[in-house]
């Protein structure tokens, strides 16, 4: 072998480091998990959000085996509000958008095969939310952005060279609720998602 030629090991190392990049799409399932204090404004009234779907956008790049850094988009753009105290009616709508810069990890990228890729995710960046109430003859209505962190563990399994199918689950918090008009609300959201993402 001449010298300076790498060998096969060497660049079989250099692969396994190679700067990757991927993007994905999803569907999504949102069980909402607001904490909604109307104040004044339904005083004496118990409020809950109802469950909803939407999609989500990923873009990423693998910098290691073990890690890569990932830009996700998540939109949810009609989740119930309902009044379940005193009486339980609907009474009004909201829309979640999360934009989240995050860490993924592979801790199993040594112990299974290729095909099967499970990972975990954390980041933090921007929640937006908007929503309407009307109780009776009153009407609120507020839009707000908030910080939010991302919690998230997904199966990606090959279903061709460059193409996987994605299973997620996360869980999305808002630790400074919002304090608009005549209420507060801390837009949690349990998201479950199914995709596909696309290696390049």
């Amino acid at each position: 072998m001449l010298a300076g030629s790498p060998s096969p090991a060497s660049a079989e190392d250099a692969a396994d480091v190679a700067p990757l990049g991927y993007v994905g799409a999803r569907m999504l399932y949102a069980r909402s998990d607001f904490d909604i204090d109307l104040g004044a404004f339904g005083a004496g009234a118990k409020v809950d959000a109802g469950d909803g779907f939407g999609f989500g956008l990923l873009g990423g790049w693998r910098f290691d085996r073990w890690a890569a850094l990932e830009l996700e988009l998540d939109y949810v753009p009609d989740i119930p509000i309902r009044l379940v105290q005193p009486v339980d009616q609907h009474i009004g709508d909201a829309w979640v958008l999360t934009l989240i810069p995050a860490l993924r990890g592979f801790p199993f990228v040594d112990l299974l095969p290729d095909a099967v890729s499970p990972s975990v995710l954390f980041g933090t960046g921007m929640l937006i939310t908007e929503g309407s109430v009307d109780i009776g003859t009153r009407h609120g209505s507020a839009m707000a952005a908030t910080l939010a962190l991302h919690f998230a563990g997904t199966l990606d399994v090959r279903v061709t060279r460059n193409v996987f199918l994605s299973l997620e689950g996360g869980y999305t918090l808002a630790p400074i609720a919002l304090s608009v008009d005549r209420f507060s609300l801390a837009p949690n959201v349990v998201l479950v998602g199914a995709g596909v993402r696309f290696e390049f």
